[in-house]
């Protein structure tokens, strides 16, 4: 359950979290099972990242593609709409803390630093994540269908039997990454940069991987 005191404090708005980070460097933050979506900040700090314009809806094509350990090729495409309209947390510092099942649909991550974090059974549907930094993070069976992933670093993450359904992960790095049994069905992995990530049993069944770079990735045909 979540720490109401940091909860709190994670309401207050980004600035005011990250200078608690920052004064509090020892305490791991417990947000663990909160439901963050459609929260507001207390504070009078505009509700989207410095420079960035409206959010606007997204899509994701779904495209010809491979399955893991054997391909199967699709004439079919499937459209996934993503809408954004959760918490904003662009630039927020998450790092080490406990989301584990906690709910962020269609929260704001751009550029968010989450490096060490527990997503377990964390639901991250609907999310803008663009640049957001997902590093060495616990992940497994996290949920982040048809969600903005562009850019994003997953290095080393756990992300076990994770559901990214539609989601783009253009320009990802998922280096060293384990995605063991996820299901990335539809999935926008073009230009992204899988060197040595662990797909063994992962289903991408309709997937693009236009120009993704796959060295020493496990279980690609």
């Amino acid at each position: 359950m979540a720490n109401q005191e940091h909860l709190k404090i994670l309401l207050s708005g980004v600035t005011a979290w990250n200078n608690w980070r920052m004064e509090n460097p020892q305490t791991v933050p417990d947000l663990s099972g909160a439901s963050l979506v459609e929260m507001e900040f207390t504070s009078s700090e505009p509700l989207k990242a410095e420079g960035d314009g409206p959010i606007e809806d997204m899509s994701i094509q779904g495209k010809p593609g491979y399955v893991v350990n054997r391909i199967i090729r699709s004439n079919d495409s499937t459209a996934k709409t993503v809408r954004s309209g959760g918490i904003n947390l662009a630039y927020a510092n998450l790092r080490d803390s406990d989301l584990s099942r906690t709910n962020l649909s269609g929260a704001t991550l751009d550029k968010a630093d989450l490096q060490g974090a527990k997503l377990i059974e964390a639901d991250l549907s609907f999310v803008r994540a663009k640049d957001a930094d997902f590093r060495n993070c616990k992940m497994n069976n996290i949920i982040m269908q048809a969600s903005d992933l562009h850019s994003a670093k997953f290095a080393h993450s756990d992300l076990r039997e994770a559901r990214l359904i539609g989601s783009d992960l253009t320009r990802a790095n998922t280096w060293g990454a384990v995605f063991r049994d996820a299901v990335m069905a539809s999935a926008n992995l073009s230009s992204a940069y899988l060197q040595k990530t662990d797909f063994r049993g992962a289903v991408l069944w309709a997937a693009t991987l236009d120009g993704a770079d796959l060295d020493q990735a496990t279980s690609f045909l």
